[in-house]
This record gives C-alpha cells, sequence and structure tokens, in this order.
C-alpha cells in the first residue's frame, strides 16, 4: 500500500516494457508506451468488496497552495462534501502490466510540479450517479469502446445535463503491487513508484480513501440514493484481453447534514 504522497493525483499515465524485471511470473506481451506485440495481455478490474467496504463521507477545507486544489481534485479552494472511498485495481489477465520510464512517451504523461513525478491522466474515471441514471448509463453504454465517444460519450454529456450524473473526474495512479489478489499471485515485482511501475498478475494496486485526491466531490447533494461508479481505464489507452469488466459500482443512500447531525451514508445491497 503506498503511503499518502506516492501515490496521489489528477491520473497516471502507463508505459509498457517488453518483459518484466525481478523474474516476474508472465511477460507483459506489450512494448512501450503501451504498444501491443503479443497475445497475452494484462485484464483490469476494479476491487469492488473494497470500493464498498472504505466508503464513507467528510467535510474537508483546502487551500490555494494545496496539491488537491493545484491538480484540480476539488472545483475550487474552500470547504468541500466528499465521498471517499478505496479505489483498487487489480490484474486477473495473463501478462503483467509493466510501465516504463514515463518521460518517453511525450503527451501521455503529465509531469506534476506539485509532486515532482508524471501522472498518467486517463486511469480512471469515478462517477457519483443518480439511481435513474445509472440504470439508463448501464442499459445503453458500450463498454467495448471509450468513454469519451461514441454512444458513452453521448450518454455521459446527456446525464450530466439533466443532473442525473451528480459528479464524474479522472483520477490518476502510480501503478504498483501493494497486495496479492489471487491465490496464484507470484512474488511482487513493480513496488516503485519513481522507477518501477507496474501490476503483476494476481497482484492489486491499492489506494486507500485517506490518499489526497482519493475522492468525489459532492457538494449539494440532496437525500437519496445514488450509485458510486469506478471505471478503470475509461478511456482504453491500455491494451487489455477484456474491457467489459472494468467497472465496479456500490449503491448507497446519502442522507445530508440536518441541524447538529452531518451528513451520513449507508452501503446498500
Amino acid at each position: 500500500m503506498k503511503t499518502p504522497g506516492l501515490k496521489i493525483s489528477i491520473l497516471t499515465l502507463l508505459a509498457v516494457v517488453l518483459c518484466p524485471p525481478f523474474g516476474s511470473p508472465v511477460g507483459a506481451q506489450q512494448g512501450s508506451c503501451a504498444t501491443q506485440i503479443g497475445p497475452k495481455m494484462p485484464d483490469l478490474i476494479v476491487d469492488q468488496a473494497l470500493l464498498g467496504a472504505q466508503m464513507f463521507v467528510t467535510e474537508e477545507t483546502f487551500g490555494n497552495s494545496t496539491c488537491t486544489v493545484k491538480e484540480n481534485c476539488v472545483t475550487s479552494p474552500g470547504k468541500h462534501l466528499l465521498l471517499r472511498f478505496n479505489g483498487s485495481t487489480a490484474n486477473v489477465g495473463k501478462a503483467d502490466l509493466v510501465i516504463g520510464n514515463p518521460g518517453s512517451c511525450g503527451s501521455l504523461f503529465l509531469f506534476d510540479d506539485c509532486h515532482q513525478h508524471y501522472h498518467f491522466q486517463q486511469f480512471a474515471d469515478y462517477r457519483v450517479w443518480s439511481l435513474d441514471g445509472y440504470n439508463t448509463w448501464v442499459a445503453n453504454r458500450d463498454l467495448t469502446i471509450a468513454s469519451n465517444t461514441g454512444i458513452n460519450a453521448q450518454l455521459i454529456a446527456l446525464a450530466l445535463s439533466q443532473g442525473q450524473l451528480k459528479t464524474t473526474r479522472k483520477q490518476g495512479f502510480c501503478i504498483s503491487d501493494d497486495t496479492p489478489y489471487l491465490s496464484t499471485a507470484g512474488p511482487a515485482a513493480y513496488q516503485n513508484c519513481d522507477t518501477q511501475q507496474g501490476l503483476s498478475v494476481g497482484w492489486e494496486d491499492q489506494y486507500p480513501p485517506q490518499i489526497p485526491c482519493q475522492f468525489a466531490q459532492i457538494d449539494g447533494l440532496v437525500d437519496g440514493t445514488y450509485v458510486l461508479e469506478m471505471h478503470v481505464n475509461p478511456d482504453l489507452l491500455i491494451p487489455e484481453s477484456d474491457y467489459t469488466n472494468n467497472t465496479g459500482a456500490i449503491k448507497f443512500q446519502f442522507t445530508a447534514k440536518h441541524g447538529n447531525t452531518g451528513p451520513s451514508i449507508q452501503v446498500l445491497p
């Protein structure tokens, strides 16, 4: 698990090297900067169990000089209502995801002056939906195409305009082997955010809710039933064997602040 400050930010981009270091069990059959060169591929999924188990609301204040403001994790300085949650990604594919030197991939990476490291800019989307909005999205979306194109982009734009999509934000990751996800996982191979990022087969990259920017801003949310959705690799920038399993979603009941009673959530089945 990363400590706050190692994995933070706006979004983190992945480059992939030819073969994994340290005797990793399965070589990623991709070239540098996520170029596919073989049939075996990673397969990224959201850890939905952790997503639902570690959700809570907080009210927090951010100054102009904070990285949270500079990285646009909130819409403005000041006090905000946040839905914090665990955003973790596992690799259940046939090959490691290997991240090379981010500085070699041009515009795919953004160097963050606040944290002094590169960020992959399209790694995950965080969305908070109304229940009706989420049901419409699931019934009509096409996860085999990028979320920013075609029917997916149209559905998201329409939901935003109608108030059914309450908030959406992209988030960046420093990818590393934090904890085994599958019992068949081999030894960890990628555990350095500065020099060797990646995600071995059977391992999970964890972002606990306390990490900066690990939240959705929910200012003004009223009492009701909502859905938190995490969509990993939403724009299909990372070649995978399966894109249809890249989302995780948790339904929850939200109760706004009333008098001296603070806001709260209850995860629903």
